[in-house]
């Protein structure tokens, strides 16, 4: 009789057990829902990418959606891909390598009188489901586009768009498509910064805001600037994963300008010998950190050859590329391509070191290095630091 009621206390010990735990595992599951209008679908995948995702190691989950009638559809979203630094992009199929077709779903807004977009999302907890009507199907061209382990050229993009109901007002993907550029300064320097420390006191907790912000750092000529903004964020929200990224940018930042260069040896693009980011130390250096799969980066080239040929006696420019062993043999190729005149050194083997060590983190990046071995970062899209350089390096 105790042999047999120890036995049947196991059991429900183990049922107890195997409850909390099937709980445990629904618990950290998130459900994303999807209300389409308009157009159905055989097939949805809910992409997985990191926020900062690299072009040269792409990173991405699909989540197979669930559905009954092509129209509605349902996500399940496993702890492991709800990290603070996920997005997610709906794809209409996975990506099909042999005719290098892209195609997915966008979403559009009317916010006041505009009508915005945003292709990709953070989960948002107040807004688990997102209810849109189709609107119509765009095609184009990309040049180069990053998938998984290479780089394709000349990709077609084929996309749904669909207007967005907002059923929660300044949701996260609202505020996306608002303020889509938030924190990048192209001009209207002053103007913009007193917007953006306005926005950021309007929403002192939006991951969206915050998220902008990080990728954007680039384009603050001075740090008191942006601290400015970074600091009008709610103490949570500095705290967050994006506000960390930002502070340890601040940090590394101070390092950089306070110090000499640092002139390491890497292996030059065309001959693979080693050899000194910089050769000539007498003169002023331009580095630009750059890497095939970055879009801007190939629209600053005219920018550069416009300074190399007004400028090649006083100073020298050179190309350090941030591609790995899977994309620097295209990153070889577009120097061809674009008969690019000046040096151009790889970090192909520690590609993660010089980034943290030139704070290199967001690209296009050029940094001044002078005679005296001190670090000037200039953006030289912005007229402003283009002229500064022009000034610096012309009364030498």
């Amino acid at each position: 009789m105790k042999k047999a009621l120890f036995v049947l206390l196991m059991q429900l010990v183990l049922c107890s057990i195997c409850h909390a735990r099937t709980l445990k595992e629904q618990s950290d599951i998130k459900t994303l829902t999807f209300q389409l209008e308009g157009k159905k679908y055989e097939h949805l995948f809910l992409i997985a990418r990191p926020y900062h995702w690299d072009s040269n190691n792409v990173i991405e989950t699909p989540i197979e959606g669930q559905t009954k009638d092509g129209y509605n559809w349902i996500f399940l979203i496993p702890d492991s891909l709800n990290k603070p630094d996920m997005i997610y992009i709906i794809k209409t199929n996975l990506f099909d390598y042999k005719s290098k077709i892209d195609s997915g779903i966008w979403f559009s807004g009317i916010c006041g009188r505009d009508t915005l977009d945003a292709g990709r999302l953070f989960y948002d907890e107040k807004m688990p489901v997102i209810r849109a009507k189709y609107i119509k199907t765009t095609t184009g061209r990309t040049e180069y586009f990053a998938a998984k382990d290479t780089i394709l050229t000349d990709v077609t993009n084929c996309y749904d768009q669909f207007l967005v109901r907002f059923d929660y007002k300044d949701s996260e993907l609202e505020l996306s498509m608002r303020y889509d550029s938030f924190g990048r300064i192209d001009e209207n320097y002053e103007k913009k910064l007193a917007g953006y420390d306005s926005i950021a006191k309007m929403y002192p907790d939006s991951k969206v805001l915050m998220s902008g912000l990080s990728c954007n750092w680039n384009d603050y000529k001075d740090l008191k600037d942006l601290k400015r903004i970074f600091n009008s964020f709610s103490e949570k929200n500095r705290l967050s994963y994006f506000g960390k990224e930002i502070s340890d940018y601040i940090s590394r930042v101070d390092r950089l300008i306070t110090s000499k260069f640092d002139n390491i040896l890497l292996p030059n693009s065309v001959t693979n010998r080693k050899e000194p980011i910089i050769l000539n130390t007498t003169k002023f250096n331009l580095i630009a950190f750059s890497s095939v799969g970055c879009s801007h980066c190939r629209e600053e080239i005219p920018i550069l050859k416009e300074i190399y040929s007004d400028l090649k006696d006083k100073l020298e420019i050179v190309y350090v590329s941030l591609d790995t062993h899977k994309t620097v043999g295209y990153w070889k190729e577009l120097m061809v391509k674009n008969s690019i005149p000046w040096r151009s050194v790889l970090a192909v083997n520690n590609v993660k070191e010089v980034t943290d060590k030139y704070n290199a983190d967001s690209l296009p990046r050029t940094i001044l290095v002078n005679p005296e071995g001190t670090v000037e970062i200039l953006d030289i899209r912005q007229e402003k630091d283009k002229a500064r350089l022009y000034s610096l390096v012309s009364h030498k």
